[in-house]
């Protein structure tokens, strides 16, 4: 108890009584208040106005009874204590009025017992007062629970170690189409029914031996409904450790199921169609190049009439007007001016023929149908040096044939296109011309140490200049590639499938090149200015993307190509793949994601570094933490960005040489 005052209801028709009472209870040590009553009707009104805190009753009042007292303060408050007090009451009459409600008996010459009853009484009622208290909040607690286990979707329930039912959550209802007071006792077989019972009873089984046990199962219901279920089940153990039963934890994830259904129903006809456009779009690329090649071949056949005629018929008139020419002099012998005339003209017939000879070789070569291609080759060579003085070092590593002819006249027209582009630009005595073949392909390089030029200047022309060369290696299904730098040479790559490329070759990739290069290619130095089909002047800044997301290694890719003075050279989606790539690739710069599979990207930056320890590494991620980019400087990144920063500071980071601050 507090130490409050009590208020005590003291119901005495003794005046006297009533203040041997009050002496007594405060003898005990007791403060009160108390609120004397006579009769009945004061006795109500005290019980209203006065609130008691207990109630003293004599058990003999005129007209009113001390158990009918008893009485009317129960019904006012069961809680409070009512101790009867009178003179002489027998021992029936005290057991009535106990088992009538009473807290306790004291009789009038035993008031010295007055105050430890009292005291004792208000005691047990705070017990009792804060007993209920506590019963009150508990039952507002489970309703509470109750309330939040009812609202969700997940079916909650708890099975005893012989696999019944002990409690479950409302959710069954909406589950098995029966009431929750249905389930308890009965075990989940007869709950479920025999189909469902079927397939989780192995799971029942792992769960009552003492195993956490989680799945995913398709269960048909009692009422005749299949579902899909993700199930928990975690086991509960007494003190002992042993096993009493265990909680279950359920989802309903049809939905979830159908859509996921869906979802790949949709990824197979997207495949199917991805498949299909792809074929269709392999198909148009043969088609177009072997367009291609036929225009090429229609060009060279016109090439080769215009030749056939030169060489069949005006070269033929022109010997035959000479060995005329010849026999007139003959005939003229003794006169001096007519033989001076002929010899004039037979000059004019010799230079006709040897111009008609030339044009002819020009046009269609005789070793374009009677040689292979570096034969060919070899004799434009001689062909340069004696009209430009050009000396170009032809090297083939052995005989190399294509198989079409056509494809044979398209490099050949390559090559003395580039051959003239030197001739014209350069200004240097020497050139290098390589033929190799690499798989299906046929490589062509032609490189010098002249001035070099700006890439960006490479514009359409008419005619069969290096633009429109570009475009026809395209449309062949290879590639060209075009290093250059000024006061440091030029280098042009050409990988083109010999014939008509094979299914899943329609283009070639950047392992042509690397295969294609010879170790004395001229390569733009570092600091240099190159480009490639379009790109910046000057040395292009070789990039490799590592990154395990798809959709961000094209959205960098697609970025960094619009770039002109940047070229990606390859991309990566994991660690391990990245450094394999570095090595091979040799890239100036690696933007390297943080978190990869395989391998991270601060242990991928390490390894690149170690061998190669002049690339650049600039890390990009989502993560912000201070760990990431610790561990990614540590590794030896120059860069720590953000993938949601903009795109200015990853062009910048990616061209300046020092490190970009976080």
């Amino acid at each position: 108890m507090d130490d409050r005052e009590i208020r005590i209801l003291l119901l005495e028709d003794n005046p006297s009584d009533a203040e041997l009472v009050k002496r007594e209870l405060r003898k005990a040590g007791l403060g009160f208040t108390a609120e004397w009553a006579q009769d009945q009707a004061a006795f109500l009104h005290a019980l209203e106005s006065f609130a008691p805190d207990i109630v003293l009753a004599d058990y003999l009042l005129p007209g009113f009874s001390g158990l009918a007292a008893l009485e009317l303060a129960k019904q006012r408050s069961a809680e409070t204590p009512v101790i009867l007090v009178s003179g002489a009451v027998g021992e029936e009459v005290a057991i009535e009025t106990l088992k009538a409600g009473a807290t306790d008996y004291v009789l009038k010459d035993r008031l010295s017992r007055l105050g430890p009853v009292v005291r004792r009484a208000l005691q047990e009622a705070e017990q009792l007062a804060q007993r209920k208290r506590a019963e009150a909040a508990l039952r507002d607690r489970d309703r509470e629970l109750q309330l939040i286990l009812d609202a969700g979707p997940t079916l909650i329930a708890y099975v005893d170690a012989e696999a019944r039912y002990r409690w479950a959550n409302k959710t069954y209802e909406r589950w098995l189409g029966r009431t929750v007071a249905d389930v308890p006792g009965r075990y989940v077989r007869e709950v479920l029914g025999a189909p469902a019972w079927q397939k989780i009873e192995p799971y029942v089984q792992r769960a009552l031996a003492g195993e956490t046990v989680t799945y995913e199962q398709e269960l048909s219901l009692p009422q005749g409904e299949s579902r899909w279920v993700y199930a928990s089940y975690t086991p509960d153990r007494d003190e002992s450790g042993r096993v009493q039963g265990f909680v279950v934890h359920a989802v309903d994830i049809t939905e979830r199921k159908r859509a996921e259904a869906a979802l790949r129903e949709l990824t197979r006809t997207l495949e199917s169609k991805v498949v299909q456009r792809t074929a269709e779009l392999e198909c148009r690329a043969r088609q177009l190049q072997k367009l291609t090649l036929d225009l090429s071949q229609t060009e060279d056949r016109e090439r080769k009439r215009l030749a056939d005629i030169l060489h069949d018929d005006l070269q033929q008139q022109l010997a035959a007007a000479k060995f005329h020419l010849g026999l007139l002099g003959s005939r003229a012998q003794f006169d001096g001016a007519t033989q001076k005339a002929a010899g004039q003209i037979a000059d004019m017939l010799m230079q006709a023929i040897q111009t008609s000879r030339n044009l002819s070789h020009e046009l269609s070569p005789p070793l374009l149908y009677h040689g292979d291609v570096g034969e060919t080759l070899k004799w434009l060579a001689g062909q340069i040096r004696t009209k430009h003085g050009l000396d170009v070092q032809v090297r083939t590593g052995g005989p190399v044939d294509a198989e079409s002819e056509a494809l044979k006249a398209f490099l050949y027209k390559a090559a003395q296109e580039m051959l003239f582009n030197i001739v014209k630009h350069a200004r240097i005595g020497t050139a290098k011309l390589r033929l190799r073949r690499v798989g299906g392909y046929l490589c062509l390089i032609v490189s010098d140490r002249g001035r070099g030029f700006d890439p960006r200047d490479l514009k359409a022309t008419t005619g069969f200049g290096l633009f429109s060369l570009r475009e026809r290696v395209h449309l062949l299904g290879g590639r060209m590639k075009i290093r250059s730098a000024e006061g440091r040479g030029s280098t042009f790559f050409i990988a083109v499938p010999d014939g008509v490329a094979p299914e899943g070759a329609v283009r070639v990739g950047p392992r042509a090149y690397s295969a294609c290069e010879t170790p004395d290619s001229p390569a733009p130095k570092e600091g240099s200015h190159a480009g490639e089909e379009g790109n910046h002047a000057g040395a292009p800044l070789r990039v490799l993307v590592a990154d395990d997301h798809e959709v961000v290694r094209q959205g960098l890719t697609a970025l960094l190509r619009e770039q002109r003075d940047i070229e990606v050279v390859g991309e990566a989606a994991n660690g391990r793949e990245a450094v394999d790539l570095a090595y091979q690739l040799q890239p100036d710069v690696v933007i390297m994601d943080v978190a990869m599979p395989l391998m991270n990207g601060d242990e991928a930056a390490r390894q690149i570094l170690k061998h190669r320890p002049r690339t650049r590494i600039i890390a990009l991620s989502m993560h912000e933490e201070a760990s990431a980019v610790a561990r990614m400087r540590q590794a030896g990144a120059r860069t720590y960005l953000l993938k949601t920063s903009p795109t200015d500071e990853l062009l910048a980071a990616l061209r300046g040489p020092s490190s970009h601050p976080n």
